[in-house]
């Protein structure tokens, strides 16, 4: 009797069950980082890939292959060197669209997708690793789309409400009655079965700075932080400005000589603006578009302005088209740069 007892007390009463024939890593994103025969824009003769159709995220894709250092199958390389400017353009729209915060799989994300039975007036649970989501991964996005009438789920939280925590490597939602009348629902929908669709978006661990300074960037772009995200931004960029200036003069110079150098003499403002493409020329490398560098030099006059005044000059407020437009600077030319860090 008193093990019966123990092992009912142990049993998750709020914990719901994912319904079958619902594949768990989302079906658009399938294949999204394969690039065994991976062609660039150029090679597939400037066409949508299937991913297109997912939020135009083709550009997320060639960024995605050109900063991990995957080449086209067919040229070897990787159009966007030549087209950086439409690229910029492009991605500018994405951006613009942010269809569930798709801007993290320039990073590696992964959106995994599932549907669940809601019960009603309590407390539900669903565990991340019967998604078949990592215990070490980092959540970065989640998306309720309930499935049936009358519900909406609200995400519960512990006593601390200042962070969205993840406990216990689950959700808990409770299915909350809405009071508005119910509009006339469309043939096979049952309002006596509430289901509720999850998508979580996460991506393992991290541990290059520069990526998780642009992991950052993107959740302050989302936020509204405009503070922190043009710091991230430009810690994103400069990071990697730092490391290819470091590794080309250290070929011929003392670690110690090098680094007084870079941080005394030819600091970021000046690699930005003329060391970059003379590295990139003296090694035989497509060099960044001045406008890009320009834009780049940009963000780093504003994280000026907030590190020495602790705001933008007149107090100012970034637009959302100016958010907008750094964010895919930011992506852009961290992606070109370390394509070149990586030809070094």
């Amino acid at each position: 009797m008193e093990s019966e007892i123990k092992q009912e007390e142990t049993v998750d009463k709020t914990k719901i069950n994912f319904l079958p024939n619902y594949p768990f890593e989302h079906q658009s994103i399938l294949g999204f980082y394969n690039f065994e025969q991976y062609l660039c824009l150029v090679c597939r003769g400037n066409k949508p890939t299937q991913f297109n159709e997912y939020f135009e995220v083709d550009i997320l894709r060639d960024l995605y292959a050109l900063r991990n250092n995957h080449f086209c199958t067919s040229c070897k390389s990787n159009s966007i060197l030549k087209i950086q400017l439409n690229a910029l353009q492009h991605l500018e729209h994405v951006i613009d669209l942010n269809g569930f915060n798709n801007m993290f799989f320039i990073l590696g994300s992964k959106q995994h997708f599932g549907v669940v039975k809601v019960k009603e007036k309590q407390t539900n649970r669903v565990y991340l690793e019967e998604m078949g989501i990592p215990k070490n991964s980092q959540v970065l996005d989640i998306n309720f789309s309930p499935q049936g009438c009358g519900f909406f789920p609200l995400m519960l939280h512990s006593n601390n409400p200042r962070h969205r925590l993840i406990e216990k490597n689950s959700i808990a939602f409770y299915p909350t009655e809405e009071q508005e009348d119910i509009p006339e629902l469309p043939l096979g929908v049952n309002c006596q079965s509430k289901k509720l669709a999850i998508l979580v978006q996460w991506v393992q661990e991290m541990n290059d700075i520069s990526d998780m300074n642009l992991l950052n960037a993107i959740h302050n772009f989302i936020d509204n932080n405009q503070i922190e995200f043009i710091m991230n931004c430009n810690r994103a960029i400069e990071i990697v400005v730092g490391e290819i200036c470091f590794n080309e003069f250290r070929k011929d110079g003392k670690k110690d000589e090098v680094e007084s150098f870079l941080t005394s003499g030819a600091t970021y403002g000046y690699q930005i603006k003329y060391l970059i493409n003379l590295i990139c020329k003296a090694n035989s490398l497509i060099q960044i578009d001045k406008d890009i560098l320009n834009k780049a030099n940009t963000l780093r006059k504003l994280r000026n302005n907030i590190a020495h005044e602790g705001k933008l000059k007149g107090n100012n407020l970034l637009s959302h088209k100016e958010k907008v437009e750094y964010l895919a600077v930011t992506i852009l030319i961290t992606s070109i740069l370390k394509y070149i860090n990586n030809k070094l």
